[in-house]
């Protein structure tokens, strides 16, 4: 996590209020819909995942950088995204 706490710095120079948010894997042997057909649901989570940091801004503004894949991604939450960028920013929206 110490790690995480130095790229952060680091691509984004803050030191104000960071929040950390831990988001595991899931997996789901039978497929994800068998729910729908009156099956057996047999999915979990387990113990590894995504990391986040983050600190709050007013504007909306969101940026996001990844110690696995190149590029700083940019985004508002307050417009809809209309284009994909042909990148991993593509699934973060």
């Amino acid at each position: 996590m110490r790690d995480l706490f130095q790229a952060y710095r680091t691509f984004f120079g803050k030191g104000d209020a960071l929040y950390q948010l831990f988001a595991p894997y899931r997996i789901c042997p039978l497929g994800a819909h068998v729910d729908h057909q009156h099956g057996l649901v047999t999915g979990f989570a387990f113990d590894s995942g995504i990391e986040f940091l983050f600190s709050a801004t007013e504007t909306g503004k969101v940026e996001m950088a990844s110690l696995s894949f190149e590029g700083l991604m940019t985004f508002n939450v307050q417009r809809p995204v209309d284009e994909k960028q042909l990148n991993w920013g593509d699934n973060l929206h």
